[in-house]
């Protein structure tokens, strides 16, 4: 049954009092709510919990899984000494794993395809009919200072994202294959039409048994079978664990999501909204959005065992990835912490200055400087003169996005700026927004090579000079995953020699946030590396005796 309206999201922040959030997880079509539990207790469970005393902090009360967050002045980002504490129901892991192969084959496995996209445009349909709602409880659970048009853009992106259309072309074309469309391998066995010679020691059989030297007819069939997958997201975008979700339905795959502490708020959206779809479609039955910390081994270690999954699919910090790599049985495959650059050619000094900047500082500020896609570094080609000519035009183009979007910095990113420019950026030019100490954003000239990862992610650019574009070269490697370009014309030559060096995408400098359906992710075809792809055969013989 399709509800028509999410009233459940008016109670997803139940109760915000005392500055206790409670949220809701999906486990395997079930929304289950934390019980309530007292500030008191949360702040007492706080002061026992392990790590610094005033940082933000994850721990375990029982059967709760609490995460406590500084409340930040939104005008200076001060902390007063308030803290909000955001309550889930620990996830038990035993309840996530799926344990009955049966069942899914005859279930979710068995799913026609186009149910699948009709379950996500109920789902696309539920959020958008209930915006404000979306919105205004977004707003209750997402902790820290955002702009409230950057958050309200975040929340009515849910619903676009959630088109039917655009994951069948993804399906189609990252699963397609000799002019037959992906998803007729989802929901059922293609034939290939090819030849399949027989193995030798078939051979060597027809001579000792006397066999007919003729041999029968073959007819191999091909099909991508969905799979079990845990995916472990990051904090980078609210947005990462709906783009797993989102790969698990196209594969229909039985799903587990962990959602990192930052996007608690799009995952209880999102499970409120499933539940509110259907809860026994089988989709929801076989997905569960939760959260535990990462790290977690009386979780993880049930998880990661032997059987549990055939695929995991990790997100995160290098430390995270290496983590679950070397615990991990199944299957593993991992987005690594990877960042962007701009090529900036000397065609922009011919009367484009200005737009050239406003155009590197889109690509700059993708999700405040923090997606694996948004440029840290500028590369310009150039007499010095020409690059600091341009490290002016950036600086203002970064001023103008200040005082459209204001973003005050936290005091602990100043204190990395400040120790940048003592340290590894002392050699540097600086050109500097805002009034010091309290800077809004930097462009910083340097000289030589600079670490990133000392980057502190937040409206800082580092600018370096070419002589000749292709002289980047030597400065890339596998962690770069997009390069915006300008100009546009320069691309044809640059991308092969660019992407021989590792680089993913590259794109016209400004558009390095698009995506297509069935886009390479960090190299790989995703969709594909999610399902097991087996082969079946027929001798004919079946057909015939149909007849």
């Amino acid at each position: 049954m399709v509800h028509t309206s999410l009233s459940a999201l008016s109670e997803i922040a139940i109760a915000e009092a005392d500055g206790v959030v409670r949220l809701p997880t999906l486990v395997k079509g079930e929304l289950v709510y934390p019980r309530a539990v007292a500030a008191a207790e949360l702040v007492a469970a706080a002061q026992r919990a392990p790590g610094p005393a005033a940082a933000p902090s994850s721990f375990r009360l029982e059967d709760l899984q609490v995460i406590r967050e500084p409340v930040l002045d939104p005008q200076s980002l001060a902390f007063d000494g308030q803290w909000r504490f955001l309550v889930l129901a620990r996830p038990d892991p035993r309840r996530l794993v799926e344990d009955d192969p049966a069942e899914l084959a005859r279930s979710l496995y068995a799913l026609p395809f186009a149910d699948v996209l009709d379950y996500v445009a109920e789902l696309r349909d539920l959020l958008r009919a209930n915006r404000d709602a979306v919105v205004a409880a977004g707003g209750r659970i997402q902790g820290g200072p955002l702009d409230p048009r950057l958050l309200a853009l975040v929340f009515d992106m849910l619903p676009g994202i959630l088109d039917p259309a655009l994951l069948a072309e993804a399906v189609d074309r990252e699963l397609g294959a000799d002019g037959v469309p992906g998803r007729r391998y989802l929901d059922g066995w293609v034939e290939v039409d090819t030849r399949a010679p027989r193995g030798m020691t078939a051979r060597i059989a027809a001579e000792v048994f006397e066999t007919p030297a003729r041999a029968p007819a073959f007819r191999p069939s091909l099909r991508a079978v969905p799979t079990r997958q845990l995916h472990i997201t990051a904090g980078n975008s609210p947005l990462v664990p709906l783009v797993s979700l989102l790969r698990g339905l196209a594969t229909k795959g039985a799903c587990v999501v962990k959602s990192p502490a930052e996007a608690c708020a799009a995952s209880a959206i999102l499970a409120a909204a499933m539940h509110a779809v259907d809860d026994r479609h089988p989709i929801t039955r076989h997905t569960s959005l939760v959260y535990w910390p990462g790290g977690d081994q009386a979780i993880e270690d049930a998880l990661f065992a032997p059987g549990a999954f055939d695929r995991v699919v990790v997100w995160g910090s290098a430390e995270t990835v290496r983590s679950v790599q070397l615990r991990s049985q199944a299957k593993t495959l991992t987005f690594n912490p990877r960042y962007g650059l701009s090529l900036i050619g000397r065609e922009a000094f011919a009367g484009r200055l200005g737009e050239v900047a406003a155009r590197a500082t889109i690509d700059t500020l993708i999700w405040e400087q923090r997606a694996c896609t948004a440029s840290l570094v500028h590369y310009v080609e150039g007499d010095e003169e020409a690059v600091l000519e341009y490290c002016r035009a950036l600086q203002a183009a970064l001023a103008r996005w200040d005082r459209a979007l204001p973003r005050p910095v936290p005091r602990a990113t100043l204190g990395r700026l400040r120790l940048l420019r003592r340290g590894e950026l002392m050699r540097a030019t600086w050109f500097e927004n805002g009034v010091p100490p309290e800077v809004t954003s930097a462009v910083a000239y340097a000289p030589g090579p600079f670490d990133l990862a000392l980057h502190p992610m937040s409206r800082l650019v580092v600018v370096r000079r070419l002589e000749r574009l292709e002289d980047v070269v030597p400065f890339l490697s596998s962690a770069a995953s997009s390069v915006g370009v300008f100009p546009e014309v320069a691309i044809p030559r640059l991308r092969d020699v660019l992407t021989a060096a590792g680089v993913s995408n590259v794109f016209p400098l400004g558009e390095c946030e698009r995506g297509y359906p069935g886009i390479p992710h960090d190299g790989m075809r995703v969709l594909s590396e999610l399902v097991n792809w087996v082969s079946s055969a027929t001798s004919g013989e079946i057909e015939a005796g149909r007849q």
